[in-house]
């Protein structure tokens, strides 16, 4: 159930970054109807700006989103390159929902099996280390 949190996050998240360029259409086409006075439109005065009011929200949104998706990846990241080193600290306990929670979460089982196989096979070596000496 918590990856249907997160499914609701990111269609809300697409659904604010695709209604931003409806906004900008809806507002150049309201202008257009209502003012039809004006024959010949100021492309500097009028185009660019309402360009850029849509503009600039989209390209910020994108960047959250991306952001979004990358911040979990880079934990992972960061978890397995400590697994590597050695270091099988929990880092994640049920921490956020989705996917990526549900990857760290299993990444965290794993190095504690890992760390319980290592433990294990360090007690055996010394117990064998022992009995020969």
């Amino acid at each position: 159930m918590r990856s249907d949190h997160f499914k609701r996050q990111v269609l809300f998240l697409f659904f604010i970054v695709s209604i931003v360029p409806a906004l900008v259409v809806g507002a150049v086409w309201y202008f257009f109807s209502h003012h039809s006075d004006l024959q010949l439109l100021d492309f500097q005065s009028f185009v660019l700006p309402v360009i850029a009011v849509g503009l600039v929200p989209a390209v910020i949104l994108s960047y959250l989103f991306a952001e979004l998706l990358a911040k979990p990846v880079r934990r992972i990241h960061h978890a397995v390159q400590d697994l590597a080193k050695g270091d099988f600290t929990p880092k994640f306990q049920a921490h956020g929902a989705g996917e990526f929670a549900e990857i760290g979460v299993s990444l965290d089982r794993v190095a504690a099996r890992l760390e319980q196989t290592i433990s294990r096979d360090a007690s055996e070596t010394a117990l064998i280390e022992a009995e020969r000496g």
